[in-house]
């Protein structure tokens, strides 16, 4: 008797509209969550940099009693940010439909605003940006079709080279496999190394920058909030470091020590 043969799979299809609308309520929190890793980055980034400048030459100075507390805030913004790029570059479950993930991450979005048909309907769209200009509708045609492939081009580079797919591998093993599993200690024993985190923050910042011109017609560069949140970050590791430091050679000089726990 001959084995009955398997229904082949329904195609898991969405309109057109369904598509765009996707894509329309995927962006916002992709750039947000862009937005908040590029954020906790340059808080990593300043603090670290303030302790050694501070440090000098000398590789085990300046000794302070407040770099325990220090070391917890890094490794507590050092996971965030893991945690950030994580969900940024969620491709979701496999074992549901893309179409059905409820997942706003690069991958899903790109998947789709690389489509023919979403091509088409966003450079369509992109014709009536400004109405008022005329000879302007072509231009943001191009425009859109450019910012596209751009961005598509951004993650396909990330993702044919090594360092890029062990990047974004290492990232997603350490959120679906150790942290619901493991005590806080062992997690940031694994966290990816911080290269690869800012190698996929910078991919996401590329990325978020093309589709945010090709979806909604706003330029955006995301180096320049990030230079902002840097001397923010720089106003406020100097002083507070520098300020703990001269504290505790003050303490030591009148005789009080810091009582360790």
């Amino acid at each position: 008797m001959m084995a009955s043969k398997r229904k082949p799979r329904k195609r898991s299809t969405i309109k057109n509209a369904d598509a765009i609308d996707r894509i329309d309520k995927m962006l916002p929190p992709i750039i947000e969550n862009v937005r908040i890793a590029i954020k906790l980055e340059s808080a990593l980034e300043t603090g670290n940099e303030v302790v050694r400048e501070i440090r000098g030459d000398a590789e085990h100075r300046p000794h302070w009693y407040g770099a325990n507390c220090y070391n917890t805030v890094i490794n507590s913004v050092t996971l965030n940010l893991a945690l950030t790029l994580a969900r940024l570059f969620d491709p979701g479950r496999k074992r549901m439909h893309p179409n059905k993930r409820d997942v706003a991450s690069i991958p899903l979005l790109l998947r789709l605003i690389k489509q023919k048909r979403c091509r088409s309907a966003l450079a369509k769209r992109a014709r009536d940006w400004t109405p008022r200009i005329a000879g302007m509708a072509s231009l943001h045609e191009a425009t859109v079709l450019r910012e596209i492939d751009a961005a598509v081009a951004v993650y396909t580079g990330l993702m044919s080279n090594h360092k890029g797919r062990s990047a974004a591998a290492t990232l997603k093993g350490f959120r679906d496999k150790k942290l619901a599993h493991s005590l806080i200690d062992t997690v940031l024993k694994l966290l990816p190394r911080f290269e690869q985190l800012f190698l996929l923050l910078n991919t996401a910042m590329e990325i978020t920058a093309h589709t945010r011109l090709a979806v909604i017609g706003e330029n955006w560069e995301p180096e320049d909030f990030r230079r902002e949140c840097r001397r923010q970050g720089k106003a406020f590791w100097e002083p507070a470091i520098r300020a703990v430091i001269e504290a505790e050679k003050n303490s030591a000089g009148r005789g009080l020590s810091p009582r360790v726990a």
